[in-house]
């Protein structure tokens, strides 16, 4: 139906996210097996995404809440044109709490630029305090 159009499906989200049955109806109308790509909560699935695209050209990187969108889409075009990946982080948490393949993901980009997506309310400065530290080791 679509063939030549699309080159690979990305289910992004658990099951809890987007069902087995919405993934199986997108891949049976794309003619294309589908890729989930998923985390235990949404701040990991967003890590598993930016280790699937992870993109050599810049180390730097766009840190946003996870809680709401919109600082998210409005600076995914800054991070898009400039090959940056957008980390989520729970602006509303006293203290950012990273697992281990997060902290592996930020230390790979050690020695790049951190812009913030957001004021002091969606990203705390402790949270970026945190990055900058996991970044630099």
């Amino acid at each position: 139906m679509l063939e030549g159009r699309i080159e690979n499906l990305y289910i992004i989200g658990s099951t809890g996210a987007v069902s087995d049955d919405v993934a199986a109806e997108a891949a049976y109308w794309s003619q294309m097996k589908d890729v989930r790509i998923a985390g235990k909560d949404r701040y990991e699935t967003n890590t598993a995404v930016n280790a699937m695209f992870n993109s050599e050209r810049t180390k730097s990187l766009c840190v946003a809440t996870g809680s709401d969108f919109p600082d998210a889409l409005v600076g995914g075009v800054l991070a898009g044109r400039n090959y940056m990946p957008v980390v989520f982080v729970n602006g509303k948490a006293k203290n950012l709490k990273l697992s281990d393949t997060q902290k592996e993901f930020l230390f790979q980009r050690r020695s790049g630029k951190v812009y913030v997506l957001g004021g002091e309310g969606a990203v705390p400065s402790s949270h970026v305090d945190t990055i900058l530290k996991e970044m630099n080791g």
